[in-house]
Order: structure tokens, then sequence, then C-alpha cells
């Protein structure tokens, strides 16, 4: 399967599912059919952005509940689709009463903040550098702080908040050079940074993944790692 039918198959998928979320109970029923449909299909790491699409789809439709009724299937995209979305909406000076709504539960509370890290970055117009620092004003702690960062790095490269997306925010990305902006950004953020370079490489090279591979050997060690890893799971479910 090429690269666009596997997108055009996944995209009609999220939208047929999400047309179906009119009551709250088909949130986790439209997330363990998306999950259904990844595996049954291989097409592996569409579930998650996918799944992003229902959490904002819902949280436009049931609010603040929708975080209650996402759950980890698709590694959490629902959690981070609504968080992001009350963000984008109600902007970081209000995040305090978001956590306060979705992030009680500790078990989530990761999933939150990676959630923060898309919305905010939507809510600055992409503007990477103001989301970061949002980040670093908002999290209440290090650790939080760091998936605030992991989902801006994801958001700058997935785009899900991409029909609010203006024009010039794509000066973040480089389709010369996949690893930017991750070459050039201050130390403290190259972790996050790092972690989602095999995105950009996946969203350029498609299914090669000799091109892939070859985008991971330029990754600085340790960072490479996950590169590596991710590339060989990807690689061995297309077998």
């Amino acid at each position: 399967m090429t690269k666009n039918n596997i997108l055009i198959l996944t995209l009609l998928a999220s939208l047929l599912l999400i047309s179906r979320i009119v009551i709250p109970q088909s949130v986790p029923e439209a997330l363990e059919t998306l999950e259904r449909f990844e595996k049954k299909n291989n097409l592996q790491g569409q579930c998650h952005v996918r799944a992003h699409q229902i959490g904002i789809s819902a949280f436009e439709k049931f609010g603040a509940r929708t975080f209650a009724l996402c759950n980890e299937k698709c590694g959490g995209g629902c959690y981070h689709g609504a968080i992001g979305a009350f963000t984008e909406k109600f902007g970081a000076e209000k995040i305090d009463e978001a956590l306060k709504t979705a992030c009680q539960d500790s078990d989530i509370k990761d999933q939150c903040w990676h959630g923060v890290g898309h919305g905010i970055l939507a809510w600055h117009n992409y503007e990477l550098f103001n989301a970061l620092k949002s980040c670093e004003n908002t999290a209440d702690d290090d650790w939080h702080k760091e998936e605030c960062w992991r989902g801006v790095f994801m958001e700058n490269v997935v785009g899900t908040f991409a029909s609010h997306r203006p024009p010039d925010s794509f000066k973040y990305l480089s389709e010369a050079d996949p690893s930017f902006p991750c070459t050039t950004v201050p130390a403290k953020y190259k972790n996050a940074c790092w972690q989602f370079v095999v995105f950009r490489l996946g969203a350029l090279y498609g299914d090669n993944f000799k091109k892939i591979a070859d985008g991971c050997r330029k990754v600085p060690f340790p960072y490479n790692q996950a590169c590596f890893s991710s590339v060989k799971s990807n690689a061995a479910k297309k077998l």
C-alpha cells in the first residue's frame, strides 16, 4: 500500500468515526474501532494521530467531560487532542483550569501535559519558541515541562491543528534537513525535539525505510536509538 493510499484510508476512517461521535459513549467506541482498524491494516502510527482528531471533535461537543471519556488507546491520542483543543481555545493562562479538570488522575497526567504542548503551539500560531516558553511558565515540575515540550515538537511535525496553521509556520521544518530544528534549538530542548525526527522522516519518505534509516544515522547518540527502533518496528509490520 502506498503512502498516499494509507493517508486516504486512515483519513476516511477517522472522518467516519468522528461523524458518529454524537453521544458520550461513542468516544471510547470510536477509539476501540480506530485501534482495531490500525492493527488489521498494519497502519503503524496512524491510530495516534487520528485519535487526536477524535479528542478535538469530542471536546467541541462535550467540553471538559471529554477528559473522562478518552482512554489510553492509540497512545492516548484522544487526551492529546482534547487538552490541546482546550488550550487552543482558552490559552495558556487558563491551563490551571484545564489541568484541574483533566489531569487529577495521575495515570493520565503525563498525557495531559503532552496534549497541552500540542494546544499551546497552535495557540501561539505555531511560533515554536513562544510555545516552548509557555511550557516553562505553566508546567508544575520539570518532568511535565519536558512532556509539554514533547507535545510542542510533535505538533510542529504532525500538525494536529493544521486547519489553523498559518503559512509561515512551516519555517520550523525543512525538507532539505529533516533534523531541523533539533540541530539548532538550545540544549535543554534537544531531548524532546529529537524524539520526533522519525515522524518527520516518515512524513517525507513514507515506506522508504532505507531513506528513513539513513536519516536516523544523522541523529546524534543516544537519540538515534529510538529512531532506529521505530524504523525496525514499522518495517517489520510491513513484512
